[in-house]
C-alpha cells in the first residue's frame, strides 16, 4: 500500500515539475495555441499536456516497473502518436496524415502483439470488408 501511495505522489511530483520545465520551452517552439475566433481563453495557453502525461509514464514505468518488457510496443506508439501531436500542434496536420499515423501506430501494437488485422468489418453496411493479404498486418509471432 505505501509503495504505490509513493508511486502515485512521485508521479503526481513528476508531472508538476515537468509542466513548470516544458511551459518555457513550448513558447519558444511555437507549441502554444493562440486564442482566436474559435477560441476564447485570454492568453496563448502551452500545449505540452500530452508530452507530459507521456514523459511521465515513461519514466515512472522506467523507474518502478523495469522488467515489464511488454509494454515496449505500448512506448513506441505512444511515444511516435505523441510526437506526432506536437507535430499537429505546431503545423496543423490534416485529418488524413494524423489517421495514416494513428494505422501505424496501431499496426505496431499488432504487429508485437501477435495480432493479425484482416477484416475491417462491416463499415459501409454492404457486409464485411476483408483486406487483401499484402494490406494485413501479420504477428510477430
Amino acid at each position: 500500500m505505501e509503495i504505490t501511495l509513493f508511486r502515485a505522489v512521485f508521479a503526481f511530483a513528476l508531472a508538476f515539475a515537468l509542466i513548470r520545465l516544458l511551459k518555457p520551452l513550448s513558447r519558444k517552439l511555437h507549441l502554444v495555441d493562440v486564442p482566436n475566433e474559435r477560441k476564447h481563453h485570454e492568453n496563448a495557453v502551452p500545449l505540452i499536456g500530452g508530452v507530459v502525461i507521456y514523459l511521465t509514464l515513461l519514466i515512472v514505468e522506467m523507474l518502478f516497473f523495469s522488467k515489464t518488457v511488454g509494454l515496449s510496443p505500448y512506448y513506441i506508439s505512444a511515444g511516435f502518436l505523441t510526437f506526432v501531436g506536437m507535430l499537429d500542434d505546431r503545423y496543423d496536420l490534416s485529418v488524413k496524415a494524423r489517421v495514416v499515423c494513428t494505422f501505424i501506430a496501431t499496426g505496431v501494437m499488432m504487429y508485437w502483439g501477435g495480432q493479425m488485422f484482416t477484416n475491417l468489418g462491416n463499415l459501409l453496411g454492404i457486409g464485411d470488408i476483408l483486406l487483401p493479404v499484402v494490406l494485413a498486418v501479420y504477428p510477430l509471432k
